[in-house]
């Protein structure tokens, strides 16, 4: 995560049209960049019969697939779905925990705002924050349980879009 503030007071006194429009001005930033989660496939049943049904599934192929394909298909199927079964009766899966990679999270959030003085000790600040500013698509992590075929390696969501706010502030 890297963030940063910049008071805009960069014009001169040579264009006064220029220095009162854009001086005066607080840009702040926020960018999120991250990893993918790390995630574990389980059966989604108690095939060890211990009351829980958390069970990891068994790994029987390689469960990475090429990160280049379309959106499209990395949606669709995320990960090898065919290498993972589910573990014999009473036993464990073989599957490690935290086998497979979540998609990544990149995100930019940006405010703007500037105070002006109205009379005296009254002010009144303009601000303007969106976040996503770029709107960027973030997927959600996909289906990790192998008794769910519906969703077992899709991607059925995703994270906040683009938002916009405005807003004002009197002081006095």
């Amino acid at each position: 995560m890297l963030s940063g503030v910049w008071n805009v007071d960069y014009f001169d006194e040579s264009r006064q049209l220029v220095k009162r429009l854009l001086n005066d001005w607080t840009v702040s930033t926020i960018i999120t960049l991250q990893s993918g989660a790390p995630l574990t496939i389980s059966s989604g049943l108690d095939r060890n019969f211990d009351g829980l049904t958390n069970d990891r599934a068994d790994i029987v192929g390689d469960p990475k697939l090429d990160s280049g394909r379309p959106r499209a298909e990395l949606i669709e199927r995320w990960f090898n779905t065919t290498a993972f079964a589910q573990p014999g009766i009473g036993a464990d899966g073989s599957a490690s925990r935290s086998i497979i990679e979540g998609p990544a999270y990149r995100n930019v959030d940006l405010g703007v705002f500037r105070d002006f003085t109205l009379t005296g000790r009254t002010m009144f600040q303009f601000r303007v924050e969106v976040t996503n500013v770029f709107n960027i698509v973030n997927l959600n992590n996909p289906g990790t349980a192998l008794n769910a075929p519906a969703n077992f390696g899709k991607i059925r969501s995703a994270r906040d879009l683009r938002r916009i706010q405005l807003g004002g502030r009197f002081s006095f």
